[in-house]
């Protein structure tokens, strides 16, 4: 995966929605994203995608251009990958997208069928038999 894939993703979606700001997307691996998941959700172990708006919160007010940041697991990404039959490049994109659409402010259901129509029109996550849209999220 290029630098250049997360950007292209970013600025379609950001586009589509017609937002105008800047976000972050931090890969990490599985005992990072337990810590924050345990710090900030107070869920126990990891997971693979965890997005932070800078829009909520009592800090909001701060937040200015920025839309906020996205932390993604390889270790989890890679796993996920293996078990739905799709290259890791894929998986990670999806996780990019999935987390980029919370922070837009899509919730679990109104999300899949969002991502389908967005995997479409991108190209690049060409949509499979083991889908993660079928997949709960």
């Amino acid at each position: 995966m290029k630098p250049g894939d997360v950007k292209q993703i970013a600025r379609h979606v950001l586009t589509k929605e017609e937002v105008d700001c800047e976000l972050a997307v931090i890969f990490v691996d599985d005992a990072a994203m337990s810590a924050l998941n345990h710090q900030y959700t107070k869920r126990e172990g990891t997971t693979d995608v965890l997005a932070f708006s800078a829009r909520e919160g009592k800090d909001s007010e701060y937040s200015g251009h920025v839309l906020g940041d996205v932390f993604i697991s390889l270790d989890r990404a890679r796993e996920q990958a293996k078990e739905l039959g799709h290259s890791f490049r894929r998986e990670l994109l999806f996780l990019v997208l999935h987390g980029l659409l919370h922070l837009l402010g899509y919730d679990h259901k109104s999300m899949p069928k969002k991502i389908e129509r967005l995997e479409k029109e991108l190209a690049i996550l060409p949509i499979r038999n083991k889908s993660r849209s079928r997949r709960k999220m």
